[in-house]
């Protein structure tokens, strides 16, 4: 009697090993899915073109003609940002730009986005069209300083910026 019980004991964790190994087999191949995503690389370049004339001294008062608007050059519509900063703070302090807030929109990140989209041969409106000293600007901290500008474009088609 007692081979028949431990005959019987061996049969059934057996067959419980067998079970749960089925069932475990069988989730893990119904639960396994396969996702194809294809990712294309899309073609954005910017073009910054300036229209500027250096003068030989920076006077307080002064009115610099400068317009700065980026191309697109690439295949793709884009989405476009643009940053300006001065290479001097005092400078910057004593100098002032009117931009364009029709068609440029100043973030909370400090880059002005275009906005709207701007497809391949286009370009955007001035970002500004004149760079001022302030009357009360002192001499000295206007001399040998840059305004660089910087533009960067995301693909329009992917979601923008």
């Amino acid at each position: 009697m007692r081979k028949k019980l431990m005959t019987a004991l061996i049969a059934v964790l057996l067959n419980l090993t067998c079970f749960t190994g089925v069932l475990l087999v069988s989730a893990y191949l119904v639960s396994n899915d396969e996702i194809v995503n294809s990712v294309s690389v899309g073609n954005s370049k910017l073009e910054i073109e300036e229209d500027f004339e250096r003068p030989d001294t920076l006077r307080p008062g002064q009115v610099i003609r400068k317009t700065v608007r980026i191309g697109n050059t690439g295949r793709n519509p884009c989405n476009v940002r643009v940053m300006t900063a001065f290479s001097d703070s005092e400078a910057q302090k004593n100098v002032r730009i009117d931009y364009d807030t029709e068609h440029w929109e100043l973030g909370d990140d400090g880059y002005w986005y275009y906005e709207n989209v701007l497809k391949p041969g286009e370009e955007t409106a001035d970002l500004f069209e004149e760079v001022s000293a302030l009357q009360s600007a002192d001499v000295e901290k206007l001399k040998n300083f840059e305004l660089i500008v910087y533009g960067e474009a995301i693909n329009a088609e992917s979601g923008g910026f």
